[in-house]
């Protein structure tokens, strides 16, 4: 029993406003909190992350623009030997072949250029000379079927890059060596020997091996004919699969491969047919991810517990008011009375108290108004009723038709007798209060087509309008009133000449409906009251007072008259 108890006082405290208005803000807090720092940090990552995308980047050009400045330096050197006189004069006379002063000037460059390791000249008939007695590939083979040789035959003059040549059977990269050879022409163009330049293999490593790629990450040089020139890992050299790895890795678009957790990047080596490539692991951006992360949780966890605070103090500043407003509502009762509370209240109870007392005001009004309307809707049943059997209107419409059968007319008759009741069956549902403007015009037309056949020739009437405003509701038996004052009042003293006119529009978003007769009129300046007569059972005050209650002081009847020349009543009605 207490534990029942205990959960349906827990169950009351969470209704309660200041708990629920401290969890809303409090979780509302929670999610801006949690987007905010989800966006920071994955802005921040993605920053660190195209930083390091850019250092990579920049690393590999760097590198690549290095070794291209090598690789132009050498070639020059070799268009500057190969283009020497006294090596041209030396190829096309064999004999001077082992020239001392030949092997000086080839010193003279490797001098220049530490990373040369040899410079040779092979003649077309198989002779050769050389700065150094030991080659790393035996001269007294027939190099004419190297694929060096090939190359620098059908370059046409220009120097050609090799791949790495590495000795028989070692992989010690300090005897590696990368050779550049151009075919040596004299003036008429007639081949007489390659020029072949050794450079050590060191000149790639000292760019590549310094490149900051992370702890897993890796550069590698290769040709576009898928032969390797440069790994960090030797043992990559004779293995054709891990070359194979390495050349459908070229092939792939730069960018972060998700695949191997990687940064690539390719650059082309002018004056080559090389591509270095570059690939750099995400160490450092993921340490300081991590430690972003670490930052953005323990800064989220504070302002949570901080919003937390702030939430209940705020709940309680903002509900105390209410809960002294209710406390104020429960001793005033049922009994809508006003509120009075204290003047040094704060300004949310007294805002509140006001629209209480406003909306008591209010609801007392309304009541009085509803009374007023459910009065005067019984009233207006009975005049309404009372205006159909009018006594004195019937004796003149039924006098009208006997008085049509004396003459036999047997068409007029018809015609009197047909409006007569048209008018007496609407005019007897008293419970319907608005009809279409179709149906009200309707029943005008009834009306004058009766005093049309007792007045005669005295006036002629007019309806035009707007046919598609036809369906518009509007208060019953509203137009009838206004044009029997018209008859009555206005042009029944005319023997002839009378004319009135009913013409409706729409005018911006109301309906407007014009009576204008051009009978004897009245001064404007009479009082009110001497315009309130009871025309037809229903007085025009009372008409006024009827669209007013039904559509607000916005709507009603404004009426202009001048003596001689007749008056016009202007309807404004809504367009329902």
């Amino acid at each position: 029993m207490k534990t029942i108890k205990l959960t349906d006082k827990l169950t009351d405290k969470l209704r309660a406003m200041n708990v629920r208005l401290a969890l809303y803000f409090w979780l509302f807090s929670i999610v801006i909190l949690g987007v905010v720092s989800y966006i920071y940090y994955q802005t921040t990552t993605q920053i660190i992350v195209a930083q390091v995308e850019d250092n990579t980047r920049l690393s590999i050009e760097q590198a690549a623009s290095h070794i291209e400045r090598e690789i132009e330096k050498i070639q020059l050197l070799s268009d500057l030997i190969a283009e020497r006189p006294d090596i041209i004069a030396a190829l096309e006379s064999p004999s001077d072949m082992s020239d001392k002063g030949l092997i000086n000037t080839f010193g003279t460059f490797m001098q220049g250029n530490q990373l040369i390791r040899s410079i040779a000249i092979l003649a077309k008939n198989g002779q050769f000379i050389t700065n150094n007695s030991m080659m790393f590939e035996t001269l007294s083979e027939d190099y004419t079927e190297k694929q060096w040789y090939h190359a620098a035959l059908n370059s046409k003059q220009m120097p050609v890059l090799t791949s790495i040549r590495r000795g028989e059977f070692t992989m010690d990269k300090d005897m590696w060596v990368i050779s550049i050879a151009r075919q040596i022409t004299n003036q008429k163009g007639e081949h007489l020997g390659v020029l072949l330049i050794d450079i050590s293999y060191q000149f790639i490593e000292q760019y590549l091996d310094t490149l900051r790629l992370g702890d897993a990450g890796y550069s590698y040089v290769i040709t576009s004919n898928r032969q390797l020139v440069y790994h960090h890992d030797a043992s990559f050299f004779n293995d054709e699969q891990k070359i194979d790895q390495l050349v459908v890795l070229c092939e792939r678009n730069t960018g972060l491969k998700n695949d191997m957790g990687l940064l690539m990047f390719k650059s082309d080596i002018a004056h080559s047919n090389w591509i270095l490539v570059g690939l750099s692991s995400l160490d450092q951006a993921e340490q300081f991810r991590q430690q972003l992360l670490l930052i953005v949780g323990g800064i989220s966890l504070l302002l949570t517990v901080l919003s937390l605070v702030i939430a209940i103090i705020l709940s309680r500043r903002i509900t105390r008011p209410v809960q002294q407003l209710e406390q104020a509502l429960i001793e005033t009762g049922e009994q809508w009375q006003v509120l009075s509370v204290d003047r040094n209240a704060p300004y949310e109870v007294q805002s509140l108290t006001t629209h209480y007392n406003a909306m008591v005001t209010r609801i007392k009004d309304l009541i009085d108004d509803l009374k007023e309307v459910e009065e005067i809707r019984r009233l207006e049943s009975i005049k309404m009723l009372q205006s159909q059997i009018n006594p004195h209107f019937l004796y003149n419409t039924l006098d009208t038709i006997v008085w049509l059968s004396e003459f036999e007319d047997t068409q007029g008759v018809i015609e009197v007798t047909k409006s007569l009741g048209d008018m007496l069956r609407m005019g007897l549902n008293v419970e319907q209060l608005t009809i279409s403007l179709e149906s009200e015009l309707e029943y005008v037309k009834n009306y004058l087509t009766i005093q049309q056949y007792r007045y005669g020739d005295r006036f002629d009437y007019k309806i035009t309008g707007q046919t598609d405003l036809n369906r518009v509701m509007v208060p019953k038996l509203i137009l009838q009133p206004i044009v029997e004052n018209a008859i009555y009042h206005g042009i029944s003293s005319y023997d002839e000449g009378g004319l009135i006119t009913i013409d409706y529009f729409k005018q911006q978003d109301k309906l407007v409906i014009v009576i204008t007769d051009n009978g004897v009129g009245f001064d404007n300046q009479l009082p009110t009251k001497q315009s309130d007569m009871p025309l037809g059972g229903i007085g025009l005050v009372n008409v006024k007072r009827r669209i007013a209650l039904i559509y607000g002081s916005n709507y009603g009847i404004n009426i202009e008259s001048e003596l001689a020349k007749g008056t016009t009543v202007r309807y404004t009605l809504p367009l329902y």
